[in-house]
């Protein structure tokens, strides 16, 4: 016998003779209760000499059901006591119920690393019927209507429901995911010659029992890692939502810039789709077929900018130094020949003035790609 079987067996009754003890007191009160009928309404047991400095405690039944619980004012000597001096103060006691619970006695749940969801029983009548009809895929192509709660989790109908409602009872068995508790909740799965833990993310460690060769942990913790796999699993569906709400915000915020703001995006962040959304939203080529404005985008400016600069032919090196280190261009087309002596005053604090005219030049010619 293994020391976990003894030590639960020895729980058991040991909680056992103590239920047995306390209804055993409880049924000799109430005896003694009922036969003073036409005595005083008050019955008093005494346990002499108990506790410290031999003084007396007083455990008195009343007919309504109540138990006071005292201790006499004095002590008491050669076993009499004179009533005015052991008039008891006594505290109130009422006794609704009575449970022992053993924690390790209780129902084991299944932790399975073949689950991609939790199972477990319904609170209640009312969340199993707000739960939502989905349809299982099980083993060996096996579909099986079921009830998901709005946690995530599948759910069998409530244990308290079959007492309650007159149902037939059917015993369910928990199962926790392991997949979810090491992907969501950072658990480690630990099965060595020791024995089999379940280790969380502070190192904390919790012994799981064998049985069957599948690993199983106490209902109540099982039902509390369940309770944090759907919180956790909530609270990413709802930043998951509100970073969608985010995107579809920017997105139409995106689709209402002017072509101006997609222009100046393009030339900070080379993007070929903001330079397309500019050419195609420019007013002054409004009505101009696609196929025209085909081409007018070039990709990749930024990370090629000064492989453009190598294929312009008319400009010289130095020329090209002095535009790639500008901080804003002029480029005047159709400058003419021999230009215009005011736009070249704009040549001055890092702005540099370009201009081109075929009459000067022949590879001024914007229709040719390397120009343009």
């Amino acid at each position: 016998m293994s020391e976990d079987v003894r030590n639960d067996m020895i729980s058991q009754r040991l909680a056992q003779a103590y239920q047995k003890h306390l209804q055993a007191e409880l049924e000799v009160m109430a005896a003694g209760a009922q036969a003073q009928a036409g005595g005083p309404k008050v019955n008093i047991y005494s346990n002499g000499g108990y506790g410290c400095n031999g003084y007396t405690f007083n455990i008195l039944v009343t007919n309504n059901g109540y138990v006071d619980y005292g201790q006499a004012a004095t002590t008491v000597q050669d076993g009499e006591a004179s009533p005015e001096k052991t008039r008891a103060e006594p505290r109130v006691l009422v006794i609704r119920d009575v449970r022992v619970c053993a924690m390790q006695s209780g129902t084991a749940a299944l932790l399975d690393s073949g689950a991609t969801h939790s199972l477990r029983s319904a609170k209640d009548k009312m969340e199993w019927e707000a739960a939502e009809h989905v349809t299982v895929q099980l083993a060996g192509n096996v579909s099986m209507p079921m009830r998901m709660s709005s946690g995530g989790s599948l759910l069998m109908p409530p244990k308290q429901a079959t007492e309650r409602f007159g149902q037939v009872r059917h015993d369910h068995q928990t199962i926790v995911p392991l997949g979810e508790l090491v992907r969501t909740l950072g658990y480690t799965l630990i099965w060595s010659g020791e024995g089999c833990f379940l280790e969380d993310e502070a190192g904390r460690r919790t012994k799981l029992k064998i049985s069957g060769g599948c690993p199983h942990l106490q209902e109540t913790e099982a039902l509390a890692l369940i309770a944090r796999l759907e919180d956790r699993k909530r609270e990413e569906l709802e930043n998951g939502t509100m970073t969608t709400l985010d995107r579809m915000a920017m997105a139409v915020a995106y689709m209402e810039k002017s072509w101006l703001e997609h222009l100046e995006s393009y030339v900070r962040k080379g993007t070929t789709e903001d330079g397309l959304r500019a050419v195609r939203d420019a007013p002054f080529l409004e009505g101009v077929p696609g196929e025209c404005i085909d081409g007018l985008v070039q990709g990749n400016i930024l990370s090629a900018g000064w492989k453009v600069f190598k294929d312009i032919e008319f400009l010289s090196r130095a020329q090209r130094r002095r535009l790639w280190n500008a901080k804003r261009w002029v480029v005047h087309l159709y400058a003419g020949d021999p230009g215009h002596y005011e736009f070249f005053q704009l040549d001055q604090a890092g702005t540099v003035v370009l201009e081109l005219d075929v009459q000067r030049c022949k590879a001024h010619d914007v229709l040719r790609d390397k120009t343009w």
